[in-house]
């Protein structure tokens, strides 16, 4: 076991999410958005809440404290649900009888092939 500093803690999680580590870091906002897409794959169909704590409990204590983390992974989750990489579905009522509404993650709009072409 070795230990490792924060930052190379940023740089295994960024290139981990297929990231640039030298232009990018877990706080920027493509990592936040492939933080919640890995997320959603294993916790959907959930509540957007769920996914947005998976998230922020996860990088919390990794990025400065001044960071407005749960804003920002609120936000991105917005966007994406805006871009339809992400779908929010109400389906019935939470048991306290309000609108209960599950994410689900979408299919890939796009494949990217080896030759770098989008089909």
């Amino acid at each position: 076991m070795k230990q490792i500093t924060r930052s190379e803690l940023h740089e295994l999680g960024t290139s981990a999410l297929g990231l640039d580590p030298g232009a990018l870091d877990l706080a920027s906002i493509e990592a936040i958005a492939g933080s919640l897409r890995r997320a959603a794959s294993f916790l959907c169909p959930c509540e957007t809440r769920v996914l947005i704590d998976a998230i922020v409990d996860s990088l919390e204590i990794l990025v400065d404290p001044s960071t407005p983390v749960r804003e920002l992974v609120e936000d991105t989750l917005a966007a994406m649900v805006g871009y339809g990489d992400l779908i929010e579905v109400r389906e019935g009522e939470s048991p306290r009888g309000y609108p209960r509404t599950l994410l689900y993650a979408a299919p890939p709009t796009f494949v990217l092939r080896r030759d770098g072409q989008r089909s």
